[in-house]
């Protein structure tokens, strides 16, 4: 039956999503399925698949997923890089903060490997702009918001992480021209049966998809 069902599910994922968006599926998950036990495990975007591709993991949760026969990827949810301001910044006065603006600003910016930074570094390319050194880089989302909190620079985050309320202290404002948007996607291996476990966990993961 659905509330016997029980097992261990591997799951990796973006730390980005493991510390928003997730933890509220997971609850639900062991609401209904109090016998499923998920192991989570952070890993940035080339990880997670790597992760699936190899078994190491059934199920991710991951970005910027190129083609691969050897993998199913399934759309959950978009989100857009937003402006992380300190306290007292002159950007809370704009609605929006174009993408050349940050050209002159103490940045605080995700790792080199993360996705995140991936998509900032193409979006500057795209508009010719050159980012000096960043003031701060960090791996984890928590760490950049603490940095902005602190008024080291202005962070480039995705809507979720700050939406989710890591710090609801923070203002944020969009980043446009262009605009950077992320699409996080469930990966599993292609051709392969998931245990009922993490059958539960895709089903719970995709019932909570925007719209």
């Amino acid at each position: 039956t659905a509330a016997g069902r029980s097992g261990l599910v591997r799951l990796a994922v973006l730390p980005s999503v493991g510390a928003t968006v997730l933890p509220p599926v997971l609850a639900a998950l062991r609401a209904t399925y109090p016998g499923i036990r998920v192991v989570v495990r952070d890993a940035v975007a080339r990880g997670v698949v790597a992760l699936v591709k190899a078994g190491t993991v059934e199920l991710g949760i991951g970005t910027e997923i190129e083609q691969d026969p050897d993998v199913e990827v399934t759309p959950l949810f978009e989100d857009r890089m937003v402006a992380v301001l300190p306290a007292g910044h002159r950007f809370e006065a704009w609605r929006e903060v174009p993408l050349p603006a940050l050209a002159g600003e103490a940045l605080v910016l995700m790792d080199p490997e993360s996705s995140v930074r991936a998509l900032f570094d193409r979006a500057c390319r795209q508009v010719g702009m050159v980012v000096a050194q960043p003031a701060c880089e960090a791996t984890y989302m928590s760490t950049a918001v603490a940095l902005v909190q602190a008024g080291l620079g202005v962070g480039v985050l995705p809507s979720s992480a700050v939406d989710l309320r890591i710090s609801p202290v923070l203002q944020t404002r969009p980043v446009t021209e262009p605009e950077i948007r992320r699409s996080i996607s469930l990966v599993r291996r292609a051709g392969r049966s998931l245990s009922p476990a993490a059958e539960a966990l895709a089903g719970s993961l995709l019932a909570r998809r925007p719209g």
